[in-house]
């Protein structure tokens, strides 16, 4: 007798809407394995500069704009500059978010945003005039990269 894949079998159950949204809200806001010393300085920084979960919030948007399908990165068609949805801004907040933490808890988190780096520069293109339009763009490395060919 054959069996059914898990992905029909995950579809086929009936989710109550409030604990499947509990559910997902819990699940996207984890943050990667980090040293304790690393997960104090991120409640610090969050509990004095920041709202709690804030440092999850900005990882999980980077995250989620880094898996698209296909070899280019790309704005959603229904793009609408929202602070709190954006994934351009991502990589500035997590810059912010890096200075602000003490020099013990940095490294873990930086190494991991490295990560998320490399796959922008690999999945986008250096922009050579984005530096001389705007000193906005020339600040940081991933405001001067294009987003499709």
């Amino acid at each position: 007798m054959g069996r059914k894949p898990p992905g029909r079998v995950r579809s086929s159950l009936k989710l109550h809407p409030r604990r499947h949204e509990l559910r997902t809200l819990l699940s996207s806001s984890r943050l990667p394995d980090l040293p304790p010393a690393a997960r104090e300085a991120i409640n610090r920084v969050e509990a004095t500069v920041m709202a709690p979960g804030a440092v999850a919030r900005a990882l999980d948007r980077y995250r989620r704009f880094l898996k698209q399908p296909g070899r280019w990165l790309t704005l959603p068609d229904d793009w609408f500059p929202c602070p709190l949805e954006d994934p351009i801004d991502a990589p500035d907040e997590l810059e912010w978010i890096l200075q602000q933490m003490p020099r013990r808890g940095r490294a873990a988190l930086a190494a991991y945003v490295a990560r998320l780096d490399a796959i922008l520069r690999r999945r986008t293109l250096p922009d050579p005039l984005a530096a001389k339009r705007s000193t906005w763009a020339a600040e940081h490395w991933w405001r001067q990269r294009l987003l499709s060919p």
